[in-house]
């Protein structure tokens, strides 16, 4: 029998993407979105809607570039 891991929501996980000058942000957590009542799909994404959604790409941004070729 395959067990299934629990998802627990942490915002500690949370990350985002600013997308240009918009105050649009594109949730970049992998699996948090699973259980989010933030995360809006969006095309082939998903929006964060989440108040700290500024916060969470701040963050992102002092730890390290989503794409390393930049």
């Amino acid at each position: 029998m395959i067990q299934k891991e629990k998802i627990t929501f942490d915002t500690n996980k949370c990350l985002t993407q600013r997308t240009g000058a918009t105050d649009v942000f594109y949730c970049l957590s992998e699996r948090q979105y699973l259980i989010c009542g933030y995360a809006v799909p969006f095309g082939y994404g998903r929006v964060c809607k989440h108040p700290q959604r500024k916060e969470f790409a701040e963050d992102r941004q002092r730890d390290k570039p989503i794409n390393p070729s930049i």
